[in-house]
């Protein structure tokens, strides 16, 4: 049986490897639920594979559960309606009540350790 050698210095399989390996990904990350975007209209609760939030409506509570591991995530306003219709992020964020996006199209970053959630 023969191998095939692949000669890693052309161009061409460089480029093949790496869509393989996004198409790898992707397919992974659909099997596995996880989500890089989600569409938030309604009150919501962040899920365990959230990782984007883009709130398009004002007035929106946005509940934070306790932490069960380390991750991110980004919570934005999308409409650009926070000025006039705040988003209210309920759950525990550096150790106090969760803040609040009151900015237009403002953007709230969480960041957890494994134990709490903290902005940066």
């Amino acid at each position: 049986m023969a191998i095939n050698v692949i000669d890693v210095y052309s161009s061409v399989v460089p480029i093949w490897i790496r869509k393989a390996a996004n198409a790898i990904n992707q397919l992974a990350r659909f099997s596995n639920g996880e989500r890089s975007a989600v569409a938030v209209t309604t009150t919501y609760t962040l899920e365990e594979n959230d990782t984007f939030l883009a709130v398009d409506a004002g007035a929106i509570t946005i509940t934070i559960p306790a932490v069960t591991d380390v991750r991110r995530v980004t919570i934005k306003d999308t409409g650009g309606n926070a000025g006039t219709s705040t988003i209210t992020l309920s759950g525990t964020i550096d150790g106090v009540a969760g803040p609040t996006i009151t900015t237009n199209y403002g953007v709230v970053n969480l960041i957890s350790n494994g134990t709490a959630w903290f902005t940066y």
